[in-house]
């Protein structure tokens, strides 16, 4: 998809919509009825990493037009 100069790759849109849901359900705590953390860390250590991961896939979802 074009928008003016902007390409969107809908993959990685995607990628990071469904990292963002990840980390949100994480800090939410509703994760934690579907997935055993093995403490507090792992926990933390999981929403660090799926928040890069969106961070990385919005970042690269996003390209100029040549």
């Amino acid at each position: 998809m074009v928008i003016k100069n902007i390409n969107i790759h809908l993959g990685y849109l995607t990628g990071a919509i469904a990292a963002t849901a990840a980390a949100y359900t994480t800090a939410a705590g509703t994760l934690q009825n579907y997935i055993k953390f093995a403490g507090v860390d792992s926990e933390i250590g999981f929403f660090i990493l799926s928040s890069g991961t969106a961070a990385l896939f919005f970042f690269a979802s996003f390209t100029k037009s040549k």
